[in-house]
């Protein structure tokens, strides 16, 4: 019985320990909303390229994915604290592959018109999805970045 037992308790913490994804499986697993600037550079070294998009209190990288769905991957930085990934940008060569994997991700839209999704995880802050043109853009409303409501009032 102890066997059997130690197993089950082992994968029921990991399972109740993990962070929610928000992102496709092909992502790599160590990006995720709220990692700093520095560790992602360190991760993703010369795969990005830095864009200069003209807005100062943000960090726009950029990566090429061919071999995937993707056409490109864009990740957005705030430019102040440690700097927290906030913002991810898909495109996709195909829209209905791009609306697969938000149907898949998301469920079915809940907001906005039901064009949008807004979910508000128990750990974490909330995250909102949308589609524009070939792209699946997610966020996540992190205090003190772009998207989060106080940075707009």
């Amino acid at each position: 019985m102890k066997k059997i037992i130690l197993p089950m308790l082992s994968l029921i913490f990991a399972l109740g320990c993990s962070t929610a994804r928000y992102f496709p499986k092909e992502f790599d697993e160590k990006v995720e909303f709220g990692m700093s600037l520095g560790s992602f550079e360190r991760l993703k070294n010369d795969r990005v390229s830095k864009q200069d998009d003209g807005m100062p209190f943000r960090h726009v990288y950029l990566e090429e994915v061919t071999a995937l769905p993707f056409e490109f991957i864009g990740y957005y930085f705030d430019d102040d604290n440690n700097k927290p990934l906030y913002e991810v940008i898909i495109s996709y060569k195909d829209i209905k592959v791009r609306d697969q994997v938000a149907r898949d991700l998301f469920g079915s839209p809940n907001a906005e018109n039901n064009s949008e999704w807004h979910l508000k995880p128990k750990n974490g802050p909330e995250i909102k999805a949308w589609t524009h043109k070939q792209k699946l853009v997610i966020v996540a409303l992190i205090p003190e970045t772009e998207w989060h409501p106080d940075e707009n009032s």
